[in-house]
């Protein structure tokens, strides 16, 4: 078990690392991140207060899989995309509200860094805020922006063998995904 928990985090933190290198170029082209960094382009962290920031992406990623840790605690494994919901509902209350949350399932809201307003994206929050979130059949919001990978992160990450074949597990990384991005409008 030792060494799952050392993968996690290590996934966890990767993605992390990556999404604060990747956000100070975040929809730039190539000619764009070469006249602002040089012909080598970016090269290390555009750091704020001698510190990388933490992204929208980060913590939907984190919140994702405190709802899912959630509902394996509670024993809940056969409805984990409702503890998904679950999560990314706590993510969106701490994308509109500046304060601390008077309850919360997940214990990354506890965190200030976890807290504070990242998300750029306001058709995600709109979408959120729904009370019928999509799924791969009927997505909610026309978007395939690679963000959206984040919320599937936690379903790849919830594997075990033992407990959900790997066809159950892609369609939970699908469905997790379409209760924010999808391919078509409605």
């Amino acid at each position: 078990m030792a060494g799952k928990v050392s993968a996690y985090r290590g996934c966890l933190l990767g993605l992390a690392v990556g999404d604060a290198l990747g956000l100070a170029v975040d929809d730039k082209s190539w000619e764009q991140i070469q006249e602002n960094y040089g012909p080598n382009g970016l090269l290390g962290y555009d750091l704020v207060n001698g510190c990388a920031e933490i992204t929208s992406y980060t913590q939907l990623a984190a919140y994702s899989c405190n709802g899912l840790l959630v509902g394996l605690t509670r024993g809940r494994i056969d409805t984990a995309l409702d503890y998904i919901r679950l999560g990314l509902t706590e993510w969106t209350r701490s994308q509109l509200f500046y304060r601390d949350p008077e309850t919360s399932f997940c214990y990354v809201a506890k965190l200030p860094q976890m807290r504070g307003r990242r998300c750029r994206d306001s058709r995600m929050l709109d979408t959120l805020r729904r009370n019928d979130l999509g799924s791969p059949e009927k997505p909610k919001k026309a978007n395939d922006y690679p963000g959206s990978l984040t919320v599937a992160v936690a379903a790849g990450m919830f594997y075990n063998e033992e407990r959900l074949s790997p066809a159950r597990l892609g369609r939970l990384g699908a469905e997790a995904v379409a209760l924010t991005h999808g391919t078509q409008a409605t």
